[in-house]
């Protein structure tokens, strides 16, 4: 490969050749600018481009929620104590939110949904969307789960639990959403 130091395209330092991502499209198998230099070319476009930037992410997430998984549970294997640590910090400052999350997970979901539920809230027509996605799973063979379009727990918006508010969506597409995204966002 030559010498170990190299100079960067963009900031003209010379570096050694760890500092340079590896590419097969260069003659020596290394990319132009240094990794640093890539790093701060790449947030400089996230950041004038935020939107596209956003709606990217979201695309990579909804096509690959098995990389996604995979990825999530190696970070958390790997920092297992740091985020032990964030949790316990975050429910000593929510001690309310930490007492409804330490319910088991579908009865905390049980009182959510019950404290959406408007009156008027046609529950018939509920019953029936989740008897479609159920319907739809056994017909298709792929899991399908009912979404709430705007999110019932979020920190800018507060959806009901209605059936206008309700979509059969699939279980891949439903993860990746999580409660990130709603119409008119």
């Amino acid at each position: 490969m030559g010498s170990p130091d190299r100079e960067c395209g963009k900031c003209r330092d010379g570096k050694p050749a760890t500092e340079f991502h590896k590419s097969s499209r260069f003659k020596d198998g290394l990319r132009k600018w240094c990794k640093t230099c890539e790093r701060a070319a790449a947030l400089n476009w996230r950041n004038a481009n935020r939107e596209r930037a956003i709606d990217a992410a979201k695309r990579w997430k909804i096509e690959n929620v098995d990389r996604e998984i995979e990825y999530r549970k190696t970070r958390y294997l790997a920092n297992r104590e740091h985020f032990i640590q964030k949790a316990s910090e975050w429910g000593k400052r929510n001690p309310e939110r930490k007492r409804i999350s330490g319910l088991p997970c579908k009865r905390a979901r049980q009182i959510g949904q019950s404290k959406a539920t408007p009156k008027w809230a046609n529950r018939f027509f509920m019953k029936e969307i989740y008897s479609l996605a159920i319907l739809r799973s056994r017909l298709t063979g792929v899991p399908h789960e009912v979404d709430h379009e705007v999110p019932l727990n979020h920190p800018r918006v507060c959806g009901l639990h209605c059936e206008a508010n309700l979509a059969v969506i699939t279980k891949a597409q439903n993860r990746a959403k999580r409660n990130t995204t709603w119409p008119g966002m």
